[in-house]
């Protein structure tokens, strides 16, 4: 599968890791677009956790992309979840990075009303 790919606002050529600085606030500014484009919800927000994951690179367009693959947790609203599993998370989704694919999981949570959590 292609890595999720997870941008900067000012420098959209630059691919964040989890443990950069800015990775959360450009993960949640992307969940935050497709969850107002596609679900009329602007305030729309998740949690990320990573598990298991690890640094990919590929060449695209002859650019290198630094992202990542691997297992890890998001919880929030069940429609933004469906949403992300339908169209990926992160950037460059149209061109099919940030697919997803749903982990069978025996551990469960009790969440805050409204959220629920999947493992990827």
């Amino acid at each position: 599968m292609a890595p999720v790919l997870v941008n900067t606002k000012g420098d959209p050529n630059r691919y964040l890791l989890p443990e950069d600085k800015g990775f959360e606030e450009g993960l949640r500014f992307s969940v935050r677009e497709i969850a107002r484009t596609f679900l009329n919800m602007p305030d729309a927000s998740i949690d990320f956790c990573p598990v298991d994951i690890r640094r990919k690179v590929v060449r695209h367009y002859n650019m290198h992309m630094q992202g990542f693959v691997g297992i890890f947790e998001l919880s929030g609203p069940p429609e933004v979840l469906n949403l992300i599993y339908q169209v990926g998370l992160g950037v460059r989704r149209s061109q099919g990075f940030g697919m997803l694919e749903l982990l069978q999981t025996t551990r469960y949570e009790k969440l805050p009303k409204g959220k629920e959590h999947i493992h990827v």
